[in-house]
């Protein structure tokens, strides 16, 4: 089997790859999608692939299985990027050190919200460092968020509001990383998160380093 990481020959500057494998079927998959849709096509050194839940093979492990299968069948480079995108909700400690370990050898990234995605979209919308011990439990589930951001939308002028345009319109991805920046002091995107949080961040700025972001500025 030919090397997973062989640069092309007889080839100027290579495009830079990332292969996104997330453990929802349909909110991280439009996320990501929607992100990159608005300003991939301007850059011709990025190509982006997404590898979305099927069938309800969802745990941290078919998430891992996934993107290491893709990988077996393509041919990368040792810059390219290679991601997990996971909820630490109901997933245990064992099975988390578990994707941890099999990450750092493999060289793959781990992008985790505390307790669930639906975290890292609230946080385009509010910043919950400004929230009290007391009112930080409330969102301790996906139903929890879900309705956070329900409220929210209905606040807002409907032309802002559809689909993912809510989080990503305007500053409001910049302001996400500010916030996330706020809950999680990890340096490191395999870093397991213990409390409310999300370093989906990491992942986000290192495509932003990629793509023109005056859109959000």
């Amino acid at each position: 089997m030919a090397s997973k990481y062989a640069r092309k020959s007889g080839t100027r500057e290579q495009k830079r790859r990332f292969v996104i494998a997330v453990e929802g079927e349909e909110t991280e998959y439009a996320y990501f999608n929607e992100l990159i849709d608005k300003q991939i096509g301007k850059n011709p050194r990025l190509q982006v692939e997404i590898l979305p839940t099927i069938d309800g093979a969802s745990s941290p492990v078919a998430v891992l299985q996934r993107l290491h299968e893709k990988i077996n069948v393509g041919v990368y480079c040792p810059e390219d990027s290679f991601w997990i995108v996971i909820d630490k909700d109901k997933w245990q400690g064992k099975q988390l050190g578990t994707i941890t370990r099999e990450s750092r050898k493999k060289n793959y990234k781990i992008a985790m919200s505390y307790p669930c995605f639906e975290l890292w979209l609230l946080l385009h919308l509010k910043d919950l460092s400004k929230l009290s011990a007391i009112e930080i439990p409330l969102l301790r589930g996906k139903r929890e968020l879900k309705h956070e951001i329900a409220k929210i939308r209905k606040s807002l002028p409907h032309k802002e509001n559809i689909g993912m345009h809510l989080f990503l319109n305007n500053n409001r991805l910049m302001i996400a990383i500010e916030n996330a920046k706020k809950l999680n002091t990890a340096t490191n995107a395999n870093y397991i998160l213990t409390s409310h949080g999300s370093s989906v961040y990491h992942l986000v700025e290192e495509l932003l380093s990629f793509i023109d972001t005056e859109h959000y500025l």
